[in-house]
């Protein structure tokens, strides 16, 4: 099954990061990279599966899953000088 079909992904748009600073108890939230083009590449799923049986021989009774992760990976169609100086952590 194909996982876009089954979660409904199909494009990401609109993603900001933040810069927050705290003054006090109170944080402030400056807006440091914009990105507005953003595609999914890939995703990736990973589940761990337990299985109890009957006893020694005896078939399995039930089997239930646990530890899902779900990793989504995006590209950026346009590269500016902001989102390469993040990229390299402030390098630039």
């Amino acid at each position: 099954m194909n996982i876009f079909n089954q979660y409904g992904i199909k494009e990401v748009a609109d993603v900001t990061f933040y810069s927050i600073t705290r003054v006090g108890d109170e944080e402030f939230y400056t807006p440091v990279l914009f990105f507005d083009t953003l595609k999914v590449s890939t995703v990736k799923k990973t589940v761990k599966t337990v299985n109890a049986t009957g006893g020694k021989g005896n078939g399995k009774v039930i089997s239930w899953n646990f530890g899902k992760e779900i990793t989504l990976s995006l590209e950026d169609a346009l590269f500016s000088d902001a989102s390469l100086d993040m990229f390299l952590n402030g390098r630039i």
